[in-house]
């Protein structure tokens, strides 16, 4: 990426060169001039070179987040994966039975209703 923009930029300032070279043959710039000139070149160069910046970075945001992403996933997967369904929703466990107690009442079993007794 700083190749191309290398490259760019000594484009750009042989193009100035030769532009200016050619211009001077046919018009002599005064040295206020070429100083503007100069400054204007390399102010544009600057906002060239923090716009392409700017661009790269957001396009290296942009494959580090779909990375960062695709890994988190792939990390979430193999955690689902490896626990077992059953171990995840444990049912509580039964608890003991009680042991029974022996009734304390003695007496014999008799009904409650006699059946000689009519209901009307």
């Amino acid at each position: 990426m700083k190749g191309q923009l290398l490259y760019i930029i000594g484009c750009l300032v042989v193009i100035i060169i030769l532009t200016a070279s050619k211009i001077e043959t046919q018009y002599q710039f005064s040295e206020e001039e070429i100083a503007q000139i100069h400054e204007e070149v390399e102010k544009n160069i600057l906002l060239f070179i923090q716009k392409k910046e700017k661009e790269c970075q957001k396009a290296l945001m942009e494959k580090v987040e779909n990375k960062v992403d695709t890994i988190l996933m792939f990390q979430a997967h193999e955690l689902m994966s490896d626990l077992d369904s059953s171990s995840v929703w444990n049912k509580p466990e039964r608890p003991e039975r009680p042991d029974l107690l022996n009734p304390i009442d003695t007496s014999p079993l008799a009904p409650l209703v006699q059946p000689d007794v009519k209901i009307d």
